[in-house]
């Protein structure tokens, strides 16, 4: 059987941030500040505007037109390398399934497995456990700590992100990794046997 690496899309290979901050911008006239190791600052949007947000991000229009980060390619490649599968673990609503599959055969990944958590619900480590996954590449803190018990030590990588820079003391204790770079998640997966 093959070893399996869980990746996050999300933060990860798709640039959700920016367009949701352009989103907000078009739509309601507002900068949305970006997330922090807290969560996205909501309070920046009117409260009877945050199920309109929340429908524009979910939109197939949305994910469609996200663009990939510059990494994307880099991790994707490393993390086939050596034989591997490689299973997406996304907190996107099941709703997206065509969308999100589409979008990442325009990345390269002709036959993607997807499997979905419900926004808010902490499944991503167990859901990578239940797939065979021995790694998960996230990019939120918050889905680090919730994956903490799930997967093996050193089994979860905290993607270095802008809204990670506050959480060092947070993940120093630990027994997963310490963020990493984006160059830093390619070169651990190239040279890691799973």
């Amino acid at each position: 059987m093959k070893p399996i690496i869980a990746l996050d899309i999300d933060g990860i290979l798709a640039d959700f941030t920016s367009a949701a901050i352009a989103s907000c911008k078009q739509w309601f006239g507002r900068e949305l500040p970006p997330p922090t190791h807290a969560g996205w600052p909501w309070t920046e949007i009117p409260d009877h505007l945050h199920e309109n947000f929340r429908y524009i991000i979910q939109s197939d229009v949305f994910s469609l037109r996200l663009a990939p980060l510059p990494w994307a390619g880099d991790i994707l490649g490393a993390a086939a390398d050596n034989s591997r599968q490689v299973v997406f673990i996304t907190a996107r609503h099941q709703k997206t399934r065509e969308v999100t599959e589409l979008w990442l055969k325009r990345l390269g990944v002709y036959q993607p497995t997807v499997l979905y958590t419900a926004v808010d619900l902490p499944a991503k480590g167990a859901l990578a456990v239940a797939a065979g996954a021995s790694v998960l590449v996230e990019d939120t803190l918050e889905q680090c700590l919730l994956a903490e018990p799930w997967l093996p030590p050193e089994g979860v990588w905290l993607l270095d992100r802008p809204w990670n820079q506050e959480a060092d003391d947070i993940i120093r204790p630990r027994k997963y990794r310490r963020m990493m770079t984006a160059g830093e998640v390619v070169d651990n997966l190239r040279g890691r046997k799973l």
